[in-house]
């Protein structure tokens, strides 16, 4: 577990959930994770989406927490813990770290590669964290609580 972040229980997937997010990435966002994968498109197994859920929350480049909506288009909104790695693949946990919300490629305006190289970290953070200023008080997303400096 990344020492930066609050200690806390290894979060898990709810099998229905996992299966019902593996399938929206396979099918509504095909390739895009395989792609930072290495992969083809489509490929993308159900444990290959679990591992890479884990390893974004277990090493991100950026951790985040916020207010964001629990259930799209009505209102309610939930504390999640938010873990994003080097190629922008985000995780989703719960505030509590015990459960899997989501994982997928977040596509920051401006950050065209879909890789950086270490000389490059400091401004895709800060592009990034424009990002997220950006989501704030918007219906998905009611503003950053706190930003981990990893």
């Amino acid at each position: 577990m990344n020492p930066y972040l609050p200690p806390s229980p290894e979060p898990k997937w709810n099998p229905e959930n996992l299966a019902d997010h593996h399938r929206k990435r396979l099918y509504e966002s095909r390739g895009c994770l395989e792609r930072l994968l290495g992969t083809p498109a489509g490929t993308l197994t159900a444990h290959e989406y679990e591992q890479l859920s884990k390893d974004i929350v277990e090493r991100p480049l950026m951790a985040w927490e916020a207010l964001a909506e629990s259930e799209p288009m009505k209102g309610d909104h939930e504390h999640r813990e938010f873990s994003a790695n080097k190629d922008l693949a985000m995780s989703i946990i719960d505030e509590k770290r015990r459960k899997f919300i989501t994982c997928y490629h977040l596509h920051v305006p401006s950050c065209v590669k879909h890789s950086v190289t270490r000389s490059s970290i400091g401004g895709l953070k800060a592009k990034v964290l424009g990002w997220i200023r950006g989501q704030e008080n918007t219906n998905r997303f009611k503003g950053c609580a706190r930003l981990y400096d990893l």
